[in-house]
Protein backbone atom coordinates (compact mmCIF):
# COMPACT_ATOMS: atom_id res chain seq x y z
CA UNK A 1 0.00 0.00 0.00
CA UNK A 2 1.43 3.40 -1.02
CA UNK A 3 2.08 6.13 1.54
CA UNK A 4 -0.52 8.40 -0.10
CA UNK A 5 -3.14 5.75 0.46
CA UNK A 6 -2.00 5.30 4.07
CA UNK A 7 -2.28 9.04 4.68
CA UNK A 8 -5.79 9.03 3.19
CA UNK A 9 -6.93 5.96 5.13
CA UNK A 10 -5.49 7.28 8.40
CA UNK A 11 -7.15 10.67 7.99
CA UNK A 12 -10.45 9.07 6.93
CA UNK A 13 -10.59 6.68 9.88
CA UNK A 14 -9.83 9.46 12.37
CA UNK A 15 -12.52 11.70 10.85
CA UNK A 16 -15.11 8.92 10.84
CA UNK A 17 -14.33 8.06 14.47
CA UNK A 18 -14.65 11.73 15.40
CA UNK A 19 -18.01 11.99 13.60
CA UNK A 20 -19.26 8.93 15.52
CA UNK A 21 -18.31 10.59 18.81
CA UNK A 22 -19.99 13.83 17.63
CA UNK A 23 -23.17 11.88 16.91
CA UNK A 24 -23.07 10.26 20.36
CA UNK A 25 -22.62 13.65 22.05
CA UNK A 26 -25.49 15.16 20.05
CA UNK A 27 -27.65 12.22 21.14
CA UNK A 28 -26.79 12.92 24.79
CA UNK A 29 -27.37 16.63 24.28
CA UNK A 30 -30.90 16.11 22.91
CA UNK A 31 -31.83 13.32 25.33
CA UNK A 32 -33.40 15.50 28.11
CA UNK A 33 -35.54 17.36 25.57
CA UNK A 34 -36.97 14.38 23.65
CA UNK A 35 -39.63 12.10 25.09
CA UNK A 36 -38.12 8.70 24.26
CA UNK A 37 -34.52 7.51 24.26
CA UNK A 38 -34.70 5.87 20.83
CA UNK A 39 -35.82 9.16 19.29
CA UNK A 40 -32.81 11.03 20.62
CA UNK A 41 -30.63 8.19 19.34
CA UNK A 42 -32.34 8.60 15.97
CA UNK A 43 -31.28 12.26 15.89
CA UNK A 44 -27.64 11.26 16.42
CA UNK A 45 -27.82 8.48 13.81
CA UNK A 46 -29.31 10.82 11.20
CA UNK A 47 -26.55 13.35 11.89
CA UNK A 48 -23.88 10.66 11.49
CA UNK A 49 -25.37 9.31 8.25
CA UNK A 50 -25.70 12.81 6.81
CA UNK A 51 -22.10 13.72 7.62
CA UNK A 52 -20.77 10.41 6.24
CA UNK A 53 -22.65 10.94 3.00
CA UNK A 54 -21.27 14.47 2.69
CA UNK A 55 -17.79 13.20 3.54
CA UNK A 56 -17.69 10.57 0.81
CA UNK A 57 -19.61 12.22 -2.03
CA UNK A 58 -17.25 13.40 -4.81
CA UNK A 59 -18.16 17.08 -4.42
CA UNK A 60 -15.80 19.70 -3.06
CA UNK A 61 -17.54 21.32 -0.10
CA UNK A 62 -16.37 23.68 2.62
CA UNK A 63 -16.54 22.42 6.18
CA UNK A 64 -18.90 25.22 7.19
CA UNK A 65 -21.34 24.14 4.48
CA UNK A 66 -21.12 20.45 5.38
CA UNK A 67 -21.73 21.02 9.08
CA UNK A 68 -24.55 23.45 8.30
CA UNK A 69 -26.28 20.68 6.33
CA UNK A 70 -25.56 18.19 9.12
CA UNK A 71 -27.01 20.38 11.84
CA UNK A 72 -30.02 21.18 9.66
CA UNK A 73 -30.58 17.42 9.44
CA UNK A 74 -30.36 17.31 13.25
CA UNK A 75 -33.04 19.99 13.67
CA UNK A 76 -35.30 18.44 11.03
CA UNK A 77 -35.01 14.93 12.48
CA UNK A 78 -35.61 16.21 16.03
CA UNK A 79 -38.78 17.95 14.89
CA UNK A 80 -40.03 14.92 12.93
CA UNK A 81 -39.23 12.35 15.63
CA UNK A 82 -40.62 14.49 18.46
CA UNK A 83 -42.87 17.25 17.15
CA UNK A 84 -43.58 18.60 20.63
CA UNK A 85 -42.02 21.98 21.40
CA UNK A 86 -40.73 22.63 17.86
CA UNK A 87 -39.27 26.12 18.62
CA UNK A 88 -37.13 24.55 21.34
CA UNK A 89 -35.82 21.88 18.93
CA UNK A 90 -34.80 24.57 16.44
CA UNK A 91 -33.11 26.61 19.14
CA UNK A 92 -31.21 23.55 20.38
CA UNK A 93 -30.09 22.73 16.84
CA UNK A 94 -28.61 26.19 16.33
CA UNK A 95 -26.98 25.99 19.75
CA UNK A 96 -25.40 22.63 18.90
CA UNK A 97 -24.23 24.04 15.56
CA UNK A 98 -22.34 26.90 17.23
CA UNK A 99 -20.98 24.75 20.06
CA UNK A 100 -19.60 22.25 17.58
CA UNK A 101 -17.80 25.11 15.79
CA UNK A 102 -16.38 26.42 19.06
CA UNK A 103 -15.01 23.02 20.02
CA UNK A 104 -13.50 22.30 16.59
CA UNK A 105 -11.72 25.65 16.30
CA UNK A 106 -10.44 25.77 19.87
CA UNK A 107 -8.90 22.34 19.33
CA UNK A 108 -6.91 23.83 16.43
CA UNK A 109 -4.94 26.14 18.74
CA UNK A 110 -2.72 23.40 20.22
CA UNK A 111 -2.89 21.47 16.92
CA UNK A 112 -0.96 24.13 14.98
CA UNK A 113 1.83 24.21 17.54
CA UNK A 114 2.10 20.43 17.84
CA UNK A 115 1.91 19.97 14.05
CA UNK A 116 4.79 22.40 13.56
CA UNK A 117 7.04 20.62 16.05
CA UNK A 118 6.18 17.08 14.90
CA UNK A 119 5.11 16.55 11.30
CA UNK A 120 6.97 19.63 10.04
CA UNK A 121 10.01 19.00 12.21
CA UNK A 122 13.11 19.10 9.98
CA UNK A 123 14.44 15.97 11.68
CA UNK A 124 11.51 14.00 10.19
CA UNK A 125 12.02 15.14 6.60
CA UNK A 126 12.22 12.09 4.38
CA UNK A 127 10.90 9.82 7.14
CA UNK A 128 7.45 9.32 5.72
CA UNK A 129 6.38 6.61 8.15
CA UNK A 130 7.49 8.66 11.13
CA UNK A 131 5.62 11.67 9.79
CA UNK A 132 2.54 9.52 9.24
CA UNK A 133 2.69 8.20 12.81
CA UNK A 134 3.16 11.73 14.15
CA UNK A 135 0.25 12.97 12.04
CA UNK A 136 -2.00 10.13 13.25
CA UNK A 137 -1.15 10.77 16.92
CA UNK A 138 -1.66 14.53 16.86
CA UNK A 139 -4.84 14.15 14.76
CA UNK A 140 -6.26 11.81 17.37
CA UNK A 141 -5.23 14.23 20.12
CA UNK A 142 -6.92 17.09 18.25
CA UNK A 143 -10.18 15.17 17.84
CA UNK A 144 -10.10 14.05 21.47
CA UNK A 145 -9.68 17.66 22.60
CA UNK A 146 -12.44 18.83 20.25
CA UNK A 147 -14.88 16.21 21.51
CA UNK A 148 -14.00 16.84 25.15
CA UNK A 149 -14.66 20.54 24.60
CA UNK A 150 -17.95 19.70 22.87
CA UNK A 151 -18.93 17.39 25.74
CA UNK A 152 -18.16 20.12 28.29
CA UNK A 153 -20.06 22.72 26.24
CA UNK A 154 -23.16 20.49 25.96
CA UNK A 155 -22.91 19.63 29.67
CA UNK A 156 -22.85 23.25 30.84
CA UNK A 157 -25.66 24.27 28.48
CA UNK A 158 -27.88 21.45 29.77
CA UNK A 159 -27.15 22.45 33.35
CA UNK A 160 -28.00 26.08 32.71
CA UNK A 161 -31.15 25.09 30.80
CA UNK A 162 -33.02 23.84 33.88
CA UNK A 163 -36.66 23.61 32.81
CA UNK A 164 -36.19 21.37 29.77
CA UNK A 165 -39.80 20.20 29.48
CA UNK A 166 -41.31 23.69 29.45
CA UNK A 167 -42.79 24.71 26.12
CA UNK A 168 -40.88 27.44 24.30
CA UNK A 169 -42.95 29.96 22.38
CA UNK A 170 -42.12 30.89 18.80
CA UNK A 171 -41.48 34.52 19.73
CA UNK A 172 -39.14 33.42 22.50
CA UNK A 173 -37.18 31.23 20.08
CA UNK A 174 -36.85 34.11 17.61
CA UNK A 175 -35.64 36.44 20.36
CA UNK A 176 -33.08 33.91 21.60
CA UNK A 177 -31.85 33.07 18.11
CA UNK A 178 -31.47 36.78 17.29
CA UNK A 179 -28.79 36.92 19.98
CA UNK A 180 -26.92 34.22 18.04
CA UNK A 181 -26.90 36.28 14.85
CA UNK A 182 -23.68 38.27 15.59
CA UNK A 183 -21.94 35.02 16.53
CA UNK A 184 -23.00 33.30 13.32
CA UNK A 185 -21.97 36.30 11.24
CA UNK A 186 -18.55 36.17 12.90
CA UNK A 187 -18.38 32.43 12.19
CA UNK A 188 -19.26 32.78 8.52
CA UNK A 189 -17.03 35.82 8.06
CA UNK A 190 -14.01 34.03 9.54
CA UNK A 191 -14.61 31.06 7.25
CA UNK A 192 -14.97 33.41 4.27
CA UNK A 193 -11.72 35.20 5.10
CA UNK A 194 -9.90 31.88 5.47
CA UNK A 195 -11.18 30.63 2.12
CA UNK A 196 -10.39 33.86 0.27
CA UNK A 197 -6.91 33.95 1.77
CA UNK A 198 -6.31 30.36 0.67
CA UNK A 199 -7.46 31.14 -2.87
CA UNK A 200 -5.30 34.26 -3.15
CA UNK A 201 -2.10 33.01 -1.48
CA UNK A 202 -2.45 29.21 -1.69
CA UNK A 203 -1.66 29.12 2.05
CA UNK A 204 -3.62 28.93 5.28
CA UNK A 205 -4.08 32.28 6.97
CA UNK A 206 -2.97 30.90 10.34
CA UNK A 207 0.32 29.76 8.84
CA UNK A 208 1.20 33.35 7.97
CA UNK A 209 -0.63 35.09 10.80
CA UNK A 210 -0.33 33.09 14.01
CA UNK A 211 -2.44 35.49 16.04
CA UNK A 212 -5.45 34.91 13.77
CA UNK A 213 -6.38 31.65 15.51
CA UNK A 214 -5.75 33.19 18.93
CA UNK A 215 -8.10 36.10 18.25
CA UNK A 216 -10.63 33.73 16.76
CA UNK A 217 -10.37 31.49 19.81
CA UNK A 218 -10.98 34.47 22.09
CA UNK A 219 -14.03 35.36 20.03
CA UNK A 220 -15.34 31.80 20.39
CA UNK A 221 -14.85 31.73 24.15
CA UNK A 222 -16.69 35.04 24.50
CA UNK A 223 -19.43 33.76 22.18
CA UNK A 224 -19.83 30.62 24.27
CA UNK A 225 -20.20 32.72 27.41
CA UNK A 226 -22.82 34.78 25.58
CA UNK A 227 -24.77 31.60 24.76
CA UNK A 228 -24.68 30.49 28.40
CA UNK A 229 -25.78 33.97 29.49
CA UNK A 230 -28.66 34.01 27.00
CA UNK A 231 -29.95 30.62 28.15
CA UNK A 232 -29.46 31.49 31.83
CA UNK A 233 -31.31 34.79 31.41
CA UNK A 234 -34.13 33.06 29.54
CA UNK A 235 -34.54 30.56 32.36
CA UNK A 236 -34.54 33.32 34.96
CA UNK A 237 -37.18 35.29 33.06
CA UNK A 238 -39.42 32.22 32.73
CA UNK A 239 -38.97 31.49 36.43
CA UNK A 240 -39.92 35.07 37.30
CA UNK A 241 -43.02 34.77 35.10
CA UNK A 242 -44.03 31.56 36.88
CA UNK A 243 -43.58 33.19 40.27
CA UNK A 244 -45.65 36.19 39.15
CA UNK A 245 -48.40 33.84 37.97
CA UNK A 246 -48.34 31.91 41.25
CA UNK A 247 -48.46 35.16 43.20
CA UNK A 248 -51.45 36.32 41.16
CA UNK A 249 -53.21 33.01 41.85
CA UNK A 250 -52.37 33.30 45.54
CA UNK A 251 -53.77 36.83 45.66
CA UNK A 252 -56.93 35.64 43.93
CA UNK A 253 -57.29 32.77 46.39
CA UNK A 254 -56.80 35.13 49.32
CA UNK A 255 -59.49 37.47 47.94
CA UNK A 256 -61.82 34.51 47.49
CA UNK A 257 -61.11 33.36 51.04
CA UNK A 258 -61.81 36.84 52.40
CA UNK A 259 -65.10 36.92 50.50
CA UNK A 260 -65.97 33.46 51.83
CA UNK A 261 -65.15 34.43 55.40
CA UNK A 262 -67.27 37.55 55.02
CA UNK A 263 -70.20 35.39 53.89
CA UNK A 264 -69.68 33.01 56.79
CA UNK A 265 -69.65 35.95 59.22
CA UNK A 266 -72.91 37.16 57.71
CA UNK A 267 -74.43 33.70 58.12
CA UNK A 268 -73.25 33.63 61.70
CA UNK A 269 -74.79 37.05 62.37
CA UNK A 270 -78.03 35.85 60.79
CA UNK A 271 -78.04 32.81 63.07
CA UNK A 272 -77.47 35.00 66.11
CA UNK A 273 -80.31 37.27 65.00
CA UNK A 274 -82.58 34.27 64.49
CA UNK A 275 -81.66 32.95 67.93
CA UNK A 276 -82.41 36.33 69.52
CA UNK A 277 -85.72 36.61 67.67
CA UNK A 278 -86.71 33.06 68.65
CA UNK A 279 -86.09 33.88 72.29
CA UNK A 280 -88.44 36.83 71.99
CA UNK A 281 -91.06 34.76 70.15
CA UNK A 282 -90.95 32.05 72.81
CA UNK A 283 -91.46 34.62 75.55
CA UNK A 284 -94.49 36.04 73.72
CA UNK A 285 -95.95 32.57 73.18
CA UNK A 286 -95.37 31.67 76.82
CA UNK A 287 -97.23 34.83 77.91
CA UNK A 288 -100.18 34.16 75.60
CA UNK A 289 -100.59 30.59 76.78
CA UNK A 290 -100.40 31.63 80.43
CA UNK A 291 -103.20 34.13 79.80
CA UNK A 292 -105.26 31.38 78.16
CA UNK A 293 -105.25 33.16 74.79
CA UNK A 294 -104.79 29.93 72.89
CA UNK A 295 -106.16 31.20 69.61
CA UNK A 296 -103.91 34.24 69.67
CA UNK A 297 -100.95 32.00 70.52
CA UNK A 298 -101.78 29.69 67.58
CA UNK A 299 -102.03 32.65 65.19
CA UNK A 300 -98.75 34.04 66.50
CA UNK A 301 -97.09 30.64 66.01
CA UNK A 302 -98.30 30.49 62.40
CA UNK A 303 -96.82 33.93 61.76
CA UNK A 304 -93.51 32.77 63.26
CA UNK A 305 -93.50 29.75 60.97
CA UNK A 306 -94.10 31.98 57.96
CA UNK A 307 -91.24 34.23 58.99
CA UNK A 308 -88.92 31.26 59.50
CA UNK A 309 -89.74 29.94 56.03
CA UNK A 310 -88.33 33.17 54.62
CA UNK A 311 -85.07 32.72 56.50
CA UNK A 312 -82.05 31.37 54.59
CA UNK A 313 -82.14 27.65 54.04
CA UNK A 314 -79.10 25.87 55.43
CA UNK A 315 -77.68 23.05 53.35
CA UNK A 316 -77.32 19.69 55.04
CA UNK A 317 -74.70 17.42 53.47
CA UNK A 318 -73.08 15.83 56.50
CA UNK A 319 -69.96 17.97 56.15
CA UNK A 320 -69.93 21.39 57.85
CA UNK A 321 -67.44 22.92 55.43
CA UNK A 322 -69.49 21.83 52.41
CA UNK A 323 -72.67 22.99 54.15
CA UNK A 324 -71.20 26.48 54.55
CA UNK A 325 -69.97 26.67 50.95
CA UNK A 326 -73.25 25.46 49.44
CA UNK A 327 -75.30 27.74 51.67
CA UNK A 328 -73.17 30.68 50.62
CA UNK A 329 -73.66 29.84 46.95
CA UNK A 330 -77.40 29.36 47.46
CA UNK A 331 -77.72 32.81 49.03
CA UNK A 332 -75.71 34.38 46.25
CA UNK A 333 -77.85 32.67 43.61
CA UNK A 334 -81.09 33.77 45.29
CA UNK A 335 -79.85 37.37 45.47
CA UNK A 336 -79.23 37.25 41.71
CA UNK A 337 -82.56 35.57 40.97
CA UNK A 338 -80.95 32.30 39.96
CA UNK A 339 -82.64 28.98 40.72
CA UNK A 340 -80.36 26.83 42.89
CA UNK A 341 -80.66 23.11 43.64
CA UNK A 342 -78.24 20.76 45.32
CA UNK A 343 -78.35 17.07 46.10
CA UNK A 344 -75.22 16.11 48.00
CA UNK A 345 -74.73 13.97 51.06
CA UNK A 346 -71.64 12.54 52.76
CA UNK A 347 -72.08 9.21 54.47
CA UNK A 348 -70.31 8.52 57.76
CA UNK A 349 -69.15 5.22 56.24
CA UNK A 350 -66.92 7.06 53.77
CA UNK A 351 -64.54 8.20 56.51
CA UNK A 352 -64.24 11.72 55.08
CA UNK A 353 -62.95 14.28 57.53
CA UNK A 354 -64.31 17.84 57.76
CA UNK A 355 -61.40 19.50 55.95
CA UNK A 356 -60.75 16.75 53.40
CA UNK A 357 -63.08 18.47 50.94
Amino acid sequence: MSMDVLWYVTNTLINIASLCVNAFLITRFYRPYIEKRWKSAGVGIIYLCTMLILYFIPIVMQGITAFSIGLFAVMLSAVILDYRNIPQKIFLGMTAYLLRWFAAWLALLPWDIIYTFTVLNPTLYGKIRAQLMAFAVISIIKEVIANLLLFAAFLFVNRVYEDKTEKMKGKEAILLLSSYLPIMIGYWFSAYVSNIYMQDTNADIWDKHRFYNIFLGMFQVISYLVILTVIFSYQKIRKAEKEATLNAVAVSQIDELKRHLSSVEKLYDDMRSIRHDMSGHLMVLEGLYKKGEVQSADNYLINCQNELSKVTKWERTGNPVTDTLLTEKRNEAERKGIHFESDLEFSDKWGIEVFDI
